[in-house]
């Protein structure tokens, strides 16, 4: 009730041209959305995440900036009108098309790494280090048959405390190598690489982006928000369920160049459902509120 009698002031004490919010499951966003409609001030919704449940929540808005015809597919089966959408992608990914970023002889020479090894980047997820553990163990043990010709660079995530990618670990399997905060940025690193590992994480559709082949990890029971199986519900994304699974794929990765090409087209085809954008994202949807 508090919530609500601040918002009502909120909206008395202010001339309110609009409302934007970005799918969450914050309470705050649902409420400024539903009490602006009540007195008809325009609302608009950024995506955000792939195919969290919570979304279908933020669809009570005047516009849905969706980052693909995917979502928005996704959503109406849910009931949500087809109208209230626009495809723009998210201006978050502009730099991914407009930036300037490393190469892989580049990432090679910076950590002196020989430049005809296949590298593989794994960007972490905030899990609890138990899982972190388990989810590294299972990556060292697939590359483990090509550990001479590969190298594993592995990145924490932001809000993680610890790296699942232990010191003990790197002294023994020293192909793998943590790289530190601000050490090497993310984009530079899928920029870099051969191939990414993902979990959960909006990394899989940035290194998509990058043209980066992926291998999603679905090794755990999935959640309501379909965290474990975020890329692994799709049969077009290369996705592991198990141990057995992830070496089959690392090894005919390694092995097969019809394989990469096969799991290449594959993936384009997942992002032209997934992605609209192509580095006019911000000034496409700073045209659409300027619209409204």
């Amino acid at each position: 009730m508090r919530k609500i009698d601040g918002i009502d002031q909120l909206f008395s004490k202010n001339n309110i041209k609009a409302i934007v919010q970005s799918s969450s499951v914050n309470p705050m966003g649902y409420l400024l959305v539903h009490m602006g409609k009540q007195r008809r001030i325009p609302t608009m919704n950024f995506q955000y995440g792939l195919i969290d449940t919570y979304q279908i929540l933020s669809t009570n808005v005047d516009h849905y900036i969706a980052w693909g015809d995917q979502h928005r597919k996704r959503l109406t089966r849910y009931g949500a009108p087809q109208h209230k959408f626009h495809l723009h992608g998210n201006a978050r990914f502009d730099p991914i098309f407009n930036g300037k970023w490393m190469n892989k002889s580049q990432i090679s020479r910076k950590l002196g790494i020989n430049g005809n090894k296949t590298i593989f980047v794994y960007p972490e997820q905030p899990l609890k280090p138990r899982d972190n553990r388990i989810v590294m163990e299972r990556i060292i043990r697939a590359l483990l048959p090509f550990r001479n010709k590969v190298a594993l660079l592995v990145k924490k995530h932001p809000r993680q405390k610890g790296s699942g990618l232990s010191p003990g670990m790197m002294r023994k399997y020293p192909f793998a190598k943590l790289i530190r905060h601000r050490a090497i940025r993310l984009y530079d690193l899928l920029s870099g690489t051969d191939a990414a590992f993902v979990q959960f994480s909006t990394t899989g559709l940035e290194a998509m982006l990058f043209r980066k082949p992926v291998i999603a990890l679905s090794f755990f029971p999935n959640t309501n928000k379909h965290e474990y199986s975020y890329y692994a519900s799709s049969k077009l994304l290369t996705s592991a369920k198990g141990q057995k699974q992830l070496r089959t794929i690392v090894s005919k990765f390694m092995n097969r160049s019809s394989y990469r090409r096969l799991m290449m087209n594959k993936q384009q085809k997942y992002l032209l459902g997934a992605y609209s954008g192509s580095g006019n994202a911000r000034k496409n949807i700073n045209d659409l509120m300027a619209s409204i």
